[in-house]
């Protein structure tokens, strides 16, 4: 009996062997294949690394100032210092009137009831632009716009991280009401960076402003007629903080 059965023990052992080399041989090509398909994705991926490494090094999209210097967050020093120095006909920009005349469009496309001097009368006359004006003992208005010549006066209150002091609008307001005789048109703009409603107001008439819609908004449109190119970079920089 058991040596009848050593021939269908060979048969066993050899379909055996024979199936471990098919494995084999599959196995082998399984391999082959894989390389094969990894070889493709990896010049692939290497052709995407190099155009990557290609554009990082000729247009640095990521590179930010703002961030670099980590004073992005900073409401003063930063946002208030950077858009007053837009808004100065005199500032390094180099731009004079751009900023101011389409900052206060941008205000009147806003607000249809925001005091706006008509366009030839703005580049007519000096501007002043002041940062950090100081309206009492306790009170500094972040950017103020004046213009003498034109009775024109705008305070603009910027809010990016800091909350409301106590009845802190309803003071300014009280603060523009005193230069009524020299400014026979003044505005309160109320600057954060969704737009909301003040709480310190007291009734008293403001315009309230975002930087994610109306800066954003106003810095897109005039980017394209700024004629330096050092200027356009800024800006598309500063857009980013906003736009990211």
């Amino acid at each position: 009996m058991i040596e009848a059965s050593l021939p269908q023990l060979a048969e066993v052992a050899d379909f055996f062997a024979r199936f471990q080399a098919v494995r084999a041989e599959a196995a082998i090509q399984e391999a082959t294949a894989f390389a094969s398909r990894f070889a493709g994705f990896k010049t692939s991926f290497q052709q995407v690394k190099a155009a990557a490494q290609k554009q990082a090094k000729e247009e640095a999209p990521a590179f930010n100032l703002f961030y670099v210097l980590g004073v992005s967050h900073y409401e003063v020093r930063t946002h208030s210092a950077f858009l007053a120095h837009l808004l100065d006909p005199a500032g390094s920009h180099g731009q004079q009137y751009t900023f101011l005349t389409s900052f206060l469009n941008q205000c009147r496309l806003r607000h249809p009831a925001f005091p706006v001097p008509r366009a030839e009368k703005i580049i007519r006359y000096p501007w002043r632009v002041q940062r950090e004006r100081s309206a009492s003992s306790a009170s500094r208005l972040d950017i103020v716009l004046s213009c003498p010549d034109l009775g024109y006066l705008c305070v603009i209150e910027n809010k990016v991280g800091a909350g409301e002091q106590y009845e802190q609008l309803s003071r300014y307001g009280q603060w523009l009401d005193t230069q009524a005789e020299a400014f026979t048109d003044r505005a309160l703009i109320f600057l954060t960076p969704r737009g909301h409603e003040s709480i310190s107001s007291g009734g008293y008439p403001y315009f309230p402003l975002s930087y994610y819609g109306d800066i954003v908004a106003w810095l897109e449109n005039v980017r394209h007629t700024v004629e330096a190119p050092n200027v356009r970079h800024s800006l598309s920089q500063y857009l980013q903080l906003w736009q990211s």
